[in-house]
C-alpha cells in the first residue's frame, strides 16, 4: 500500500513516474491532498492500525531536506520505487512537505490564541505539541515512512570584523520542530548544484546523508542520488533470523502520580506555614519585651520546640496538628481578640 499526503500538488509529477516505473496508484484512493497536523495524524492512524506487529518486518522512514530544486521530492520518489522495487511488506507513506504541515500548524495556533509575533514562550507550547503529535508517530510507527521538508538555518551570536555582535548563519536544519527532524533513520540535507565548465553550466542535486542507523551511508554525499545510494541502509535491516526482543508495556502513571503528590504536598505545606505566620502576626505582638516573651511562650507550647527553622521542616500532618492547636489556644484567642479591639479604637 502507498500512501502520499501531498501539500504541495506535487503529485502531478510524481504519479507519472510512478507509473511509468509500473507502480499502480489510485489518485482518488492513495493521494491526500492537505496541510494540516490533525489530517496527516490521522491518516498515519489508519495506515497502523492495520499493521500486525512483526519483529521480523523490514522498514524505513527517511527524511530529505533542502531548498528549492534540491531534488526533494525527486529523491523521495526515487526511494519510494526502491522500497517497491525491494518488494517491502508493509504501507509506505510519503509526506510531501512536512513543513508545510508545520507552518500551517503554527499560523493556526497564533490565531486561535490572537498571538501575532511568535515568542519564546509561545514556542514552549507550539513545538512540544507539535512533537508529540507527529515525532512520536513517526518513530513509534511500524512501517515505511519518507518525508520532505524545506531547509532552516541555525542562527549563532558571533561577533563580526568590527568587534561587534550580530546573529550569523552557523549550519542548516530542516524547517520543522528539531525533535521531529531527527527523529527518522535516516536524515538528509539535499542541495543543489552548478557545476560549470566555461559557459556550459549543469545543475545537480547533492544529497548528504547527517544521519543514519546504520551507519552503512553515514556521512557520506551522492550527486543524483537514487536508490541504490540508499540500498545499502535497507540492507542492514535483514534480521530475518534474529530473535524477538521483549517489549516493555510498563507505565510510568505510577511514578508521575508519585511526583503530583509530593508537589501537591509540598504546596499544601507552603499554604499551612504561611497560615501558621498568619495566626502569630494577628495576634498584634510588638517587639517590646513582654510581647515577644509571650510569643516565644505561644510559640514553644504549640510546637514543643524554639526552632523556626524546625517547624518549617516539619511534614503536612505536623503542620496541620499545629496550626489545628494554634487556633484553638485561648491566650492566641485572648491576643487576636485584643489586637481586633485596637484596630477598632483606632478607626
Amino acid at each position: 500500500m502507498i500512501k502520499i499526503y501531498d501539500t504541495e500538488k506535487g503529485y502531478r509529477y510524481i504519479v507519472p513516474r510512478l507509473r511509468k516505473a509500473g507502480i499502480d496508484i489510485d489518485v482518488k484512493k492513495d493521494i491526500i491532498l492537505g496541510h494540516t497536523l490533525s489530517g496527516l495524524v490521522s491518516l498515519m492512524d489508519n495506515i497502523q492500525k492495520d499493521i500486525v506487529p512483526d519483529p521480523f518486518s523490514k522498514f524505513m522512514k527517511v527524511i530529505l531536506y533542502g531548498n528549492t530544486g534540491s531534488g526533494k521530492s525527486y529523491t523521495g520518489t526515487n526511494i519510494l520505487m526502491g522500497l517497491v522495487e525491494e518488494k517491502t511488506t508493509l504501507p509506505i507513506l510519503f509526506i510531501d512537505s512536512a513543513t508545510i504541515v508545520y507552518q500551517n500548524f503554527v499560523e493556526q495556533w497564533k490565531s486561535k490564541n490572537n498571538v501575532i509575533e511568535m515568542r519564546m514562550n509561545h514556542w514552549g507550547q507550539v513545538i512540544p505539541a507539535f512533537n508529540k503529535e507527529l515525532g512520536t508517530r513517526i518513530r513509534d510507527y511500524d512501517f515505511n515512512i519518507i518525508i520532505t521538508g524545506r531547509m532552516g538555518y541555525v542562527y549563532e551570536m558571533v561577533e563580526n570584523d568590527k568587534g561587534k555582535k550580530e546573529f550569523q548563519k552557523v549550519d542548516t536544519k530542516a524547517k520543522l520542530s528539531s525533535e521531529t527532524a531527527y527523529e527518522p533513520d535516516v536524515v538528509v540535507e539535499m542541495e543543489q548544484l552548478k557545476q560549470r565548465n566555461g559557459a556550459n553550466v549543469k545543475i545537480v542535486q547533492q544529497a548528504i546523508v547527517l544521519k543514519d542507523r546504520s551507519g552503512t551511508i553515514h556521512g557520506k554525499s551522492f550527486i543524483n542520488p537514487d536508490w541504490k545510494f540508499f540500498k545499502p541502509a535497507w540492507d542492514y535491516l535483514d534480521i530475518e533470523n534474529m530473535e524477538a526482543p521483549p517489549e516493555d508495556k510498563s507505565s510510568d502513571i505510577d511514578i508521575i502520580d508519585v511526583a503530583d503528590r509530593d508537589y501537591k504536598g509540598k504546596t499544601q505545606r507552603e499554604i499551612t506555614i504561611e497560615k501558621i505566620w498568619g495566626e502569630f502576626d494577628s495576634m498584634g505582638l510588638g517587639t517590646a519585651k513582654a510581647d515577644k516573651i509571650a510569643k516565644m511562650e505561644i510559640f514553644e507550647r504549640i510546637f514543643m520546640t524554639k526552632s523556626k527553622t524546625e517547624v518549617e521542616n516539619m511534614n503536612i500532618a505536623q503542620l496541620e496538628d499545629a496550626y489545628g492547636r494554634l487556633l484553638e489556644d485561648s491566650e492566641v484567642m485572648k491576643y487576636k481578640q485584643l489586637a481586633k479591639e485596637s484596630l477598632n479604637a483606632v478607626a
